[in-house]
């Protein structure tokens, strides 16, 4: 018997000391689709997150491929498309921008023709240059049944896939739903009704309360079994570590692209470096001379945990819009590529701000543009650096939290105060002309600090940025 694609094993799910999920078991074979049926709170979307490893079963197993759903390998993860409630697209970037991003999150090759290929086939050919944030509810849902279906899935976990949808849009969806298991996809699907679902051949399994009242295991389809072809042996595989650095890359430009589109950090921090700056020349009216080199080196390292703290929290939140985090967790993308290019991008951002604060300083603090401001370079690269690794990684945590960001600087700054006196100091010993042997006492920290953040976030952030 061939074995199930989606299973779920004696699954539960409690929040809290509420059971949402009790005693679940269906399983789904290749080829075949299964419809989840109940009214609003019977778990039908917790049911779908913990398939999707987005969430973590309190009881039970949830399995895709027969292995955990919440630990699967990136070469299986490439094997899993979700469409949820949020469609995981990105507002401030075109139709096309945001299929060909996941393509290539997802190893495929020719990600721009693909993306037109998917673009003609749910209908949005002639949006495809337009921003999503212009699009309606129909539209936006019809690029997210394109994004997780452009890789070819061999499971299919679909949260009310009709969800705004007009008559032609739900025909549409139910077309390519149809093609897709044709082909050898398993499908699990939820909705309020069953209509639709039994015209597409679906069983339907009933959720009252936590509970299926009825469920059957579905085993692959004869037509189907002969057709499925394991991903890990038919389709091409790309080299792992190509794949790990175009993702780094692809999350990296798309960064960019949308701070570049936005602009809201750049223009934030540059205002927050000014500010600071000003404020401090005032406070401290330094006369130049060794007193004015300490003053101005404080004021540059208040500017940068601050424009840092910010640039962290905007790469980080950046992702919550639309849900896009959870796309990017349930991609083959790494936890620690994603770290990666987000600490890139944070630092990137800090770099821009600290350049512009720099410039500011040497003028409202009256000093020279010598070898003297060169120096400098280092101890502030250095300490951007550092922030960043560690703004990114509390980032993480924060944007999960109500008033999170309020909750940074209150992790931030403590554990960064030690890597900020040595960057005062290694600042004010450079603009002070100190021997370089003095100066490099004080990198020497910054290094320390710099590779001990890093590592942390690189083993971190896999846990950080995982739901409960």
């Amino acid at each position: 018997m061939t074995a199930a694609l989606i299973e779920a094993r004696s699954l539960g799910k409690s929040f809290g000391p509420t059971p949402v999920l009790r005693d679940v078991n269906l399983s789904v074979g290749a080829g075949r689709g299964a419809a989840v049926i109940g009214a609003n709170g019977a778990g039908k979307s917790t049911l779908i997150r913990l398939l999707a490893g987005l969430s973590a079963p309190t009881l039970g197993a949830a399995l895709l491929f027969v292995e955990p759903a919440r630990s699967l390998r990136p070469a299986s993860r490439r094997r899993v498309g979700l469409l949820s409630h949020q469609s995981f697209v990105y507002p401030n970037l075109t139709a096309r921008e945001n299929l060909e991003f996941y393509a290539t999150l997802y190893g495929v090759e020719d990600a721009r023709a693909v993306a037109t290929e998917w673009l003609e086939r749910v209908a949005l050919g002639a949006a495809a240059e337009a921003r999503v944030r212009g699009f309606s509810r129909g539209m936006e849902q019809r690029l997210a049944l394109a994004r997780a279906m452009l890789a070819r899935p061999d499971v299919l976990l679909l949260d009310e896939p009709f969800a705004g949808l007009d008559a032609d849009g739900a025909a549409l969806a139910a077309a390519l739903v149809g093609e897709t298991m044709a082909r050898g996809c398993a499908v699990l699907a939820s909705a309020h009704s069953a209509g639709a679902f039994e015209e597409m051949g679906f069983a339907v399994l009933i959720l009252n309360r936590g509970r299926l009242v009825r469920a059957e295991p579905l085993v692959a389809r004869q037509s189907a079994a002969g057709r499925y072809r394991d991903a890990r042996g038919a389709r091409e595989v790309r080299e792992t570590r190509e794949i790990w650095m175009n993702s780094i890359v692809a999350v990296l430009r798309k960064d960019l692209m949308l701070e570049v589109r936005g602009g809201q950090s750049t223009v934030a921090l540059g205002a927050l470096s000014l500010l600071v700056l000003v404020v401090l020349v005032f406070a401290f009216n330094p006369g130049g001379g060794e007193q004015g080199a300490e003053a101005a080196a404080g004021a540059l390292w208040v500017a940068l945990v601050f424009s840092g703290m910010l640039g962290a929290t905007r790469a980080v939140s950046a992702e919550n819009e639309n849900g896009c985090i959870r796309a990017l967790l349930m991609s083959p993308l790494d936890r620690a590529a994603l770290y990666a290019a987000k600490l890139a991008a944070a630092f990137i951002f800090m770099t821009v701000a600290e350049a512009a604060s720099i410039i500011l300083m040497v003028l409202f603090f009256n000093l020279e543009f010598d070898a003297r401001v060169m120096r400098l370079v280092p101890a502030v690269l250095l300490g951007a650096l550092g922030f960043a690794a560690l703004a990114t990684l509390l980032a993480g945590i924060s944007s999960r939290l109500r008033g999170g960001d309020l909750v940074l600087p209150l992790l931030a700054v403590p554990m960064f105060v030690p890597a900020l006196i040595a960057g005062v100091k290694a600042s004010a010993s450079a603009l002070g002309g100190a021997p370089f042997g003095e100066l490099a006492v004080w990198l020497k920290v910054l290094v320390a600090f710099d590779v001990m953040f890093v590592a942390a976030g690189y083993l971190l952030f896999e846990y950080v940025a995982g739901e409960e």
